[in-house]
């Protein structure tokens, strides 16, 4: 990987997103899934709940089960986001700055309740 996001570390995996996403064993550096084509350089991924979200091509956005076992996708949307701007996960509700400046909001801490503007 020559360039990517910044890396996120929950429990002892590593979570990487550059023109893939994949994660690692935090101690050993031992990849332990990779799904290719699927991932960006713009965003930073997040976590909450035991799930990872983050901002995948060029206006998607997605959420994953937090685990080093495999890649399992809990969903996705268009959003439209803006690059450079990571999801925030404020008072439990999800926003993703979009390219029209108005922020997405989707997934609701308990429930898939979803909003847009």
């Amino acid at each position: 990987m020559k360039r990517g996001t910044s890396p996120l570390v929950s429990r002892d995996t590593v979570y990487l997103i550059h023109d893939s996403i994949g994660c690692c064993d935090l101690k050993t550096g031992a990849v332990k899934w990779e799904k290719k084509g699927e991932g960006n350089e713009t965003s930073c991924p997040v976590e909450a709940d035991g799930k990872i979200i983050a901002n995948i091509g060029y206006s998607k956005t997605i959420m994953f089960t937090d685990t080093s076992e495999n890649y399992e996708e809990l969903g996705r949307f268009d959003s439209n986001f803006a690059w450079c701007i990571s999801p925030a996960i404020p008072g439990g509700k999800l926003y993703v700055r979009r390219m029209d400046g108005w922020p997405a909001t989707t997934w609701r801490r308990r429930g898939t309740s979803r909003t847009q503007r």
